[in-house]
């Protein structure tokens, strides 16, 4: 059976206080990576060590595009089935088990079922460049994709392809995901539901405008040659926020 590694992001937060962490180090069958983006002191790396865990410091946030590069390049060989996780995923013990005894030979990226407060998150529709919500996990492959958390995917996909990283934080699982269609890379949506804590579902004001900032960014490189869409989501997110935090300012911010 080829190698099985779980690639954990790692974000201000203490390893043994992570739920994912601390799940894959109970299974000594399965490589640990975590890549550290933290930007506040902490005791991952002697934590890592003590538990004989790959550790990477990345000195500093430098957004998630950089981190899975880092991870995925400490494998050399790039012979087996990788993971991707973040610090705060509820991966079910049952998904771990099966990613560590299933044959994966026939599919190139396996994709949970993840769900937040607001219901299901992933697999959704990437419909002419706009990523929708979708309640029906049966998505054709033209317009399927989904987000990081809990996707499993072939080493071999990386022999020509690295994470873009001039996206930060959003869009580079649907950049990952286009990428890989266009090689017509094999794609199954598996029935194992995980949790997931969105960041962009925050109640704190100050929060959301980090994230907001971030969004934008993203958003204006990832839809770079198509302006309408990408005024187009902006003005959702906007009014979305406006909403919530009944802050007219969003508008304009």
């Amino acid at each position: 059976m080829t190698k099985r590694y779980s690639l954990i992001v790692v974000y201000n937060k203490e390893l043994d206080k992570s739920p994912t962490y601390k799940l894959c180090r109970e299974y000594n069958n399965l490589i640990t990576i975590v890549c550290d983006n933290s930007t506040t002191p902490n005791n991952n790396q002697n934590i890592a060590k003590k538990d004989g865990v790959i550790y990477i410091s990345m000195n500093g946030n430098k957004g998630l595009s950089c981190a899975y590069n880092a991870g995925i390049n400490e494998i050399q060989s790039k012979n087996g089935y990788i993971m991707i996780m973040d610090d705060d995923t509820e991966i079910p013990r049952t998904y771990i088990e099966w990613f560590l005894s299933a044959e994966l030979h026939d599919t190139d990226i396996y994709l949970p079922i993840v769900k937040d407060e607001k219901g299901i998150m992933s697999p959704s529709k990437n419909v002419k460049g706009v990523v929708n919500r979708s309640q029906d996990t049966n998505i054709s492959y033209s317009e399927i994709t989904g987000i990081n958390s809990g996707m499993i995917i072939n080493l071999s996909c990386f022999k020509d392809f690295s994470y873009d990283e001039k996206l930060f934080l959003d869009y580079v699982d649907h950049y990952f995901l286009i990428e890989m269609k266009k090689r017509n890379k094999k794609i199954e949506v598996l029935p194992f539901e995980i949790y997931q804590n969105f960041s962009a579902n925050t109640n704190s004001k100050k929060s959301a405008i980090v994230r907001w900032n971030i969004f934008k960014r993203d958003s204006k490189y990832f839809y770079r040659n198509n302006k309408k869409n990408y005024f187009f989501i902006l003005l959702k997110r906007r009014i979305r926020l406006m909403l919530q935090y009944k802050d007219l300012t969003f508008l304009w911010r």
